[in-house]
C-alpha cells in the first residue's frame, strides 16, 4: 500500500495530460496502444502541473505502531479458562494529505468569510478580455451575508456609474464558490496553480481495548470460546487520503475512527455430531454501531478540498442511520446548515451513528478413510449463513443534501458457499 501511494503521488509530477475531447486533432493520431508520437502535439495541447498536483514531503517517514498490553488468565474449573486482557496501540507518523497551495488567510481575520466581506474586488476585463472573478459584466464584485447569486434579480446595481455585483456568502450550491476562489487566488503561495496535495507523515491513532474471554473443552466432541471486547479507537483521518477540514489544525480532526466499534462479541466452537462423525464449526459475531461522516457536499471553506462538514445549529444528539423505506431525516437536516462561504463547519468528524454488524458463519466437514493411508476430508463453508442484509457506510461522506441522507449505500457480502476437499496420503 505504501509503495502504491508513493507511486500515485510521484506520477502527478511527471505526467502530461492531453484532453482529446477538447482537442479533437489529437484523437485522430492516437493508435492504441502506442503513445502519441508527434511531440509537437504534446507541446501544444498537453497540460502539465496546472491543476490538481500531488507531492511527497521530503520529511516523509515510515508509519509504525507501538503496542503494549497486560493480561490475566485463570483456570476456573477443570474445563473452563477465563482471561482478561488490556491492549493499547498507538499509530505514529501515519500518512495524510494537506493542500500546500491553499490560499493563506491574511492577519486580522478569523476566516475567509470576513475577508470577502471586508472589501470590493476588481472584475474589469483583463488584456485578453476575460474577467478575473466571474463572467458577469459587473466591474466590481462585492460579497455580503445574503444568498444572492449572479442570476438573482437586483444582484447587479450601478453605483457612481460602476456596475456592482453582490454575491451572498450564504448561497447554497452556486457559482458564488468559484467567484470566491477567484477573488482570493492571489493569496495562494503560487497563484498560477490550484490544489497541490502534499503527502506527509503527521497522522496519529490511538486504540484502547479490554478483552474478556472464556474457553472450554468438553471432551473430544465439544470445544468453544466466547470473547467480548470493549474498545475505543480514535484517529485523525483515513490513512493515506485524509486532509483536515482546517488545514492548519489537524488536532481538530481527532475523533472516533470509522473503524471504532465499542462493543464486539464473538462465539466460536467445534462440535462433533455423534454417529455420523461430522464436525460443525460455527462463528457468530455481533458488533455495535460504527461512526460515519456527515459532509456538506463541496468546498465551503475555500481550501480546494471537498471534505467540509456542515454547522450544527441545534442540539439533537448524534444523527443515527436509517433503514431503506424509513421516514426521511428532515428533522436532522433542519438541525444542520451549510457554513458560509469561506468558513468551516462546526460538526465534528465521524459524528453519525451507523449500523451495527452481525455475522454468522458455519463450516461443516467430515473425514472419510478410503484406504489405510488415504483420507478424504470434504468441507462446506457458508458465510452469512442466513443471508442477512448487513449495512455499512464504509469511508463515504454522507452529505446533508443527499436525497438518500442517512441511508447506507453499502452492504456486506451476501450468503456465500465455499466447497473444499482435502486429501491426505
Amino acid at each position: 500500500m505504501h509503495l502504491r501511494t508513493i507511486d500515485d503521488f510521484s506520477l502527478g509530477a511527471s505526467t502530461t495530460v492531453v484532453d482529446s475531447d477538447v482537442r479533437p486533432k489529437v484523437l485522430s493520431v492516437v493508435r492504441f496502444p502506442k503513445p502519441i508520437s508527434d511531440q509537437s502535439l504534446v507541446d501544444r495541447f498537453g497540460l502539465s502541473e496546472s491543476q490538481f498536483l500531488r507531492r511527497i514531503s521530503p520529511e516523509l517517514e515510515i508509519p509504525y505502531t507501538l503496542q503494549t498490553g497486560i493480561g490475566v488468565e485463570r483456570q476456573v474449573t477443570q474445563s473452563l479458562v477465563a482471561t482478561v486482557d488490556y491492549i493499547f496501540t498507538r499509530g505514529a507518523h501515519l500518512w495524510r494529505e494537506t493542500n500546500i497551495n491553499a490560499p493563506v488567510l491574511p492577519d486580522g481575520f478569523q476566516n475567509f468569510t470576513q475577508y470577502l466581506e471586508s472589501r470590493d474586488f476588481d472584475n474589469r476585463p483583463r488584456s485578453n478580455g476575460s474577467r478575473p472573478i466571474t463572467g458577469s459584466n459587473a466591474d466590481v464584485i462585492r460579497f455580503d451575508a445574503g444568498a444572492n447569486t449572479s442570476s438573482t434579480s437586483g444582484a447587479i446595481k450601478v453605483e457612481n456609474g460602476v456596475r456592482v455585483l453582490t454575491l451572498g456568502v450564504n448561497a447554497p450550491r452556486s457559482s458564488n464558490l468559484a467567484a470566491a476562489l477567484n477573488a482570493i487566488r492571489f493569496l495562494r503561495p503560487d497563484p498560477s496553480l490550484t490544489q497541490v496535495e502534499l503527502l506527509e507523515s503527521t497522522g496519529n491513532s490511538f486504540y484502547h481495548g479490554g478483552v474478556f474471554s472464556l474457553r472450554s473443552s468438553l471432551g473430544r466432541r465439544a470445544r468453544f470460546r466466547m470473547v467480548y471486547t470493549l474498545s475505543k479507537f480514535t484517529d485523525e483521518g483515513t490513512t493515506n487520503t485524509a486532509s483536515p477540514q482546517i488545514l492548519a489544525d489537524r488536532r481538530a480532526e481527532r475523533a472516533l475512527s470509522l473503524q471504532d466499534q465499542r462493543h464486539r462479541f464473538t462465539f466460536s466452537g467445534l462440535f462433533q455430531i455423534p454417529f455420523i462423525e461430522m464436525d460443525l464449526a460455527p462463528i457468530v459475531s455481533f458488533g455495535s454501531s460504527k461512526p460515519f461522516n456527515i459532509g456538506a457536499g463541496f468546498d465551503r471553506n475555500l481550501n480546494d478540498i471537498e471534505n467540509d462538514r456542515p454547522n450544527f445549529i441545534k442540539a439533537i444528539g448524534r444523527p443515527e442511520w436509517r433503514r431503506p423505506g424509513s421516514a426521511t431525516a428532515d428533522e436532522v437536516k433542519s438541525a444542520l446548515e451549510l457554513a458560509p462561504i469561506g468558513s468551516s463547519g462546526n460538526l465534528p468528524r465521524n459524528y453519525g451513528v451507523g449500523p451495527g454488524s452481525r455475522t454468522i458463519n458455519l463450516r461443516a466437514s467430515r473425514t472419510f478413510v478410503v484406504r489405510d493411508h488415504i483420507r478424504l476430508r470434504p468441507s462446506v463453508d457458508v458465510f452469512n449463513l442466513f443471508n442477512n442484509t448487513i449495512f455499512s457506510f464504509g469511508s463515504e461522506f454522507i452529505d446533508r443534501d443527499d436525497t438518500d441522507f442517512l441511508l447506507p449505500r453499502r452492504t456486506q457480502r451476501p450468503r456465500t458457499v465455499l466447497l473444499g476437499l482435502k486429501v491426505s496420503f
